[in-house]
């Protein structure tokens, strides 16, 4: 296999990878589970804000640097557990060394984490020609976390269960959005210990016919984030960041995930960049982007 040259520092890999951000369009938290999670039903959407993983094959164990100074690489790094697992499950080899160039904001309800640990295992799958389907794949990313088998299918998704159960769905018309990052790290294990699930609303009658339909579109601007209560409550920036992003012209805006960014949807870019200028401060990171579709290959060249 031919390495690849990569524009960030000339140096050769043997693969690029893309690890893609998401938003929750909207998200209803149902109840608690006996093991401890929560049942949840959301609308995952992909976004082409993302980070790179760059791969060498080579013979020494493996090993997970970043870019990010507060994301730890080695053992104790998301990536670092899914070659493990892999590994592990299917005898494969693990001597590579993966370097995580990072820029999604971390606890920021983006699944930067989860989406990492994903393209790790499509990665490793293509590079050693291990051969597995999405589905086996996806029987590890359920073992690393909630979101990680998600981003092994991509696009417009319903998760359910404790957001691992993912049905594809056909994909959105392409959106702009403005994702701001208000700098808050928010963890999602307390955002979902804070709900309160006597105020939980049920999830409108409607969802079973859009599911059925397909008619994801249709919904869009009437579901909510049941986790913006608990967050805003203590971060009341959240709730003041989706007001300023309607006033501005925003279609729609919400909290993704458990927090903290907050996302508006922009009819086109040039709305989506003059929101940009309105809302940016120099502590804050505010991106561009827009909703990817799903891609039906797990291999990358």
């Amino acid at each position: 296999m031919a390495s690849l040259v990569t524009p960030m520092n000339g140096r050769l890999y043997d693969l690029v990878i893309p690890s893609y951000a998401k938003v929750n369009l909207g998200l209803y938290v149902l109840g608690k589970r006996p093991d401890g999670y929560h049942d949840i039903w959301t609308i995952f959407q992909q976004i082409e804000f993302h980070d790179l993983l760059y791969f060498n094959m080579h013979d020494a164990p493996l090993t997970v640097t970043t870019t990010h100074p507060d994301l730890p690489g080695g053992q104790d790094n998301l990536v670092y557990r899914a070659v493990r697992l892999l590994s592990e499950k299917y005898g494969c080899s693990d001597r590579v060394a993966i370097h995580i160039d990072k820029r999604i904001p971390m606890g920021a309800g983006l699944g930067g984490g989860s989406s990492n640990a994903a393209a790790a295992l499509r990665g490793m799958n293509h590079l050693f020609q291990i051969g597995l389907t999405r589905e086996q794949l996806a029987e590890i990313g359920a073992i690393l976390g909630s979101d990680v088998v998600y981003f092994l299918y991509g696009g417009t998704a319903l998760g359910t269960g404790r957001g691992e159960q993912i049905t594809p769905l056909s994909d959105l018309p392409a959106c702009w959005l403005l994702l701001v990052y208000p700098a808050i790290h928010v963890s999602s294990g307390w955002a979902y210990k804070n709900i309160n699930l006597k105020l939980t609303k049920n999830i409108p009658l409607n969802m079973g016919d859009a599911e059925r339909k397909d008619d994801v579109a249709g919904l869009l601007y009437t579901l909510e984030n049941m986790l913006e209560e608990p967050v805003s409550a203590r971060y009341p920036i959240i709730g003041e960041l989706k007001t300023r992003l309607t006033n501005i012209g925003a279609e729609t805006a919400m909290m993704s995930g458990s927090g903290s960014t907050v996302f508006g949807i922009f009819k086109d870019k040039e709305f989506a960049e003059y929101a940009r200028q309105q809302v940016q401060t120099p502590e804050w990171q505010c991106i561009v982007t827009r909703f990817a579709p799903r891609t039906d290959t797990l291999e990358f060249v």
